[in-house]
């Protein structure tokens, strides 16, 4: 088995070949793993990824972790748990949101400066 970094050319860019075994060029994933993308920069992490059907103290004290170290998480299925609210992050929310965020920094002033 190759390790990460022998699938990967000298400039960081994975080796690949065309149909006919031919060295390419051209932008590929070919021999790309997990492993390697972590091995080559720091763009990349792994996330732990949980599930939303844990129980809520579990889930709790896992969100409470990942946010005290200041680590993403990914938990999944959220949004098909009892009584999520399914308008929540939808396009029409976030339009609204982002609306009033504008409006807000608009209106905003600066103090006018008596001497």
């Amino acid at each position: 088995m190759q390790s990460p970094r022998a699938s990967l050319e000298s400039n960081g860019q994975p080796q690949g070949a065309d149909a006919d075994g031919q060295h390419s060029r051209r932008p590929t994933s070919l021999n790309w793993t997990l492993d390697g993308l972590l091995s080559i920069g720091t763009n990349f992490v792994p996330v732990t990824r949980v599930s939303a059907s844990l129980s809520p103290e579990n889930l709790l004290d896992i969100i409470s972790h990942h946010e005290h170290k200041g680590l993403p998480l990914i938990v999944e299925g959220w949004h098909l748990k009892e009584g999520w609210d399914s308008e929540l992050m939808s396009p029409d929310w976030l339009a609204r949101k982002f609306k009033e965020r504008q409006e807000s920094q608009t209106n905003w002033q600066l103090p006018s400066i008596t001497h």
